[in-house]
């Protein structure tokens, strides 16, 4: 019976060397019809960044639009009576506002960029994907990360001729549960921005 095990075991060890061998080292990349013909190669911060190298931001305005809406709406949150939440229909309108209210006083002190909802030297355009706000009962029976609250988007950000010269997407899972989407929204313009910003000025 040792023996049969001792086998099992080795060729447990060589097919998983065999597997590591087919790896490959190159970092992940993502594509999508969002960012044209860009391809976004996998961030330390964030899941999938690009920066055109050539374009300097620091101390840019950016003129943030409404975000796309793509995510469906959680069958609860109409019914959701929290006082800083928000109509699903004017949620990316909300996501702008808590962008500009939030991220400039954290992002301009460092690199000089304001974000602004007026007229500026580059467009930030982006949409919700997904969004979770997660389950308090998942958390409580299954843990291991079970029933977190999660929100997927994409971004980017123009020059005036249309040029992408930075662009993201990223999931923000985290390790609780989420009142409303507003809560989670000003996780990401207080966590996710400036890690963006701090991953090409660095």
């Amino acid at each position: 019976m040792t023996r049969i095990f001792t086998k099992l075991l080795l060729l447990a060890i060589a097919a998983t060397l065999l597997l590591c061998l087919g790896c490959s080292s190159e970092p992940e990349v993502f594509r999508s019809e969002y960012f044209g013909d860009l391809v976004l190669k996998e961030g330390d911060d964030l899941d999938y960044i690009y920066h055109d190298a050539a374009v300097n931001l620091r101390n840019a305005t950016i003129q943030v639009m409404d975000f796309e809406m793509l995510a469906p709406e959680p069958e609860d949150e109409a019914d959701e009576d929290d006082q800083d939440d928000v109509r699903w229909a004017d949620a990316g309108k909300r996501f702008k506002e808590i962008i500009i209210q939030k991220a400039t006083p954290e992002i301009k002190p460092k690199y000089g960029i304001a974000f602004t909802s007026g007229g500026a030297d580059y467009v930030m355009k982006g949409r919700i994907l997904e969004f979770n706000r997660g389950s308090r009962a998942a958390r409580f029976f299954v843990g291991f990360g079970a029933g977190s609250g999660y929100l997927t988007f994409d971004m980017k950000i123009m020059d005036k001729s249309g040029k992408i010269v930075l662009a993201a997407h990223h999931k923000r899972l985290a390790a609780r549960v989420y009142d409303d989407l507003v809560d989670l929204m000003n996780d990401v313009a207080d966590d996710e921005l400036p890690d963006l910003f701090k991953t090409i000025f660095k």
